[in-house]
């Protein structure tokens, strides 16, 4: 939502929890996913964000790389998988033929056994191919596909990873997310979800 200052929410978040941001992943050039950089940028010292090396002609790639550019923070384009830190976030390059919903990241992040999914905006012909390109562990969290849209989150995807916990990011949309049809996929699949429309910021906590 336009009133709602997303990098803001973010940096305030962060920093009352004592946290640093080494890095930002940004799965792809959205606004809706973009639009809160300058924010957090302007709050946090980030050193590295990781960007997909593609221009699908949708976004802001170059907003995005300038604001980068001001704030003296490090671009790394993902071309190949990529693992960084000790509690492993593993980032993979587009799997998707075109647009910049299916030409963007997906981010494994893992400690111990304990492993979170994050797709991105991605339709389920494109988690199809992602699961057949790339080994997945089961896992534990889902960062629930484009915000909770009806063509994300599939059965495929949800068969391959067998989540536990589905997170939808979502706030008040003219889109309808998130839908009936996804909800139903993730109870059926018998997953506890929590969206943050409902319930604000999500905590996750590893022990």
């Amino acid at each position: 939502n336009s009133y709602i200052d997303a990098g803001a929410i973010a940096a305030d978040y962060l920093r009352s929890a004592g946290a640093t941001l080494d890095s930002v992943v940004l799965t792809h050039y959205h606004e809706d996913h973009a639009n809160g950089l300058a924010a957090l940028f302007a709050r946090m010292d980030v050193e590295t964000i990781y960007l997909a090396d593609i221009d699908a002609g949708e976004g802001d790639r170059d907003g995005v790389e300038a604001l980068a550019g001001r704030y003296g923070v490090d671009i790394h384009y993902v071309t190949e998988v990529t693992a960084n830190g000790a509690s492993t976030m593993t980032i993979y390059p587009p799997v998707g033929d075109k647009g910049a919903n299916e030409l963007g990241l997906t981010i494994l992040c893992s400690l111990g056994d304990f492993d979170t999914l994050i797709t991105g905006d991605m339709d389920g012909k494109t988690e199809t191919k992602l699961v057949e390109t790339y080994d997945f562990p089961d896992i534990e969290v889902l960062l629930v596909g484009h915000h909770g849209s009806k063509y994300s989150s599939s059965t495929t995807l949800l068969e391959s990873v067998t989540p536990e916990v589905g997170v939808i990011s979502v706030g008040d949309n003219s889109y309808g997310h998130p839908t009936e049809e996804a909800l139903l996929r993730l109870t059926d699949a018998g997953m506890t979800v929590y969206r943050t429309d409902m319930q604000g910021n999500i905590l996750i906590t590893v022990d």
